[in-house]
């Protein structure tokens, strides 16, 4: 049985994890541009991934209020928007490369497979 959101704090770690080796990964380029894509888009995904966890635990396990939870989600969506257009505004002024910051934004995705295929690895 799973506690009080297990999984969200396993595919996090495992985010973390990617995020680490991508951002360790880009310092190879010796690029400030590439530096700061990566990292900018792997700190967005890890906040996102924190401030959700906190929202969705909020109403299923603590029953917080319906009204608070909604404008949170939408403060939560406002700001991560903001936060994205500022780092296309970024790149396109050339202080942070596009591509490594979609692919810091990516390690959402690269931590949940892995997640994935250490769950099936270990369920056989």
């Amino acid at each position: 049985m799973l506690t009080e959101g297990q999984s969200l704090i396993t595919i996090e770690k495992r985010v973390i994890v990617v995020s680490i080796i991508i951002v360790g990964g880009s310092l190879t380029f010796y690029s400030l541009p590439v530096f700061l894509g990566a990292l900018s888009g792997s700190l967005i995904v890890i906040l996102n991934l924190l401030w959700l966890r906190r929202i969705v635990s909020r109403l299923l396990f603590k029953g917080g209020k319906k009204l608070y939870t909604a404008l949170q989600l939408v403060l939560k969506v406002l700001i991560l928007f903001a936060f994205v257009s500022g780092m296309i505004y970024f790149s396109i002024r050339g202080y942070l490369n596009l591509w490594a910051f979609l692919l810091g934004l990516s390690t959402l995705f690269l931590g949940v497979l892995l997640e994935g295929l250490i769950s099936f690895v270990r369920s056989e």
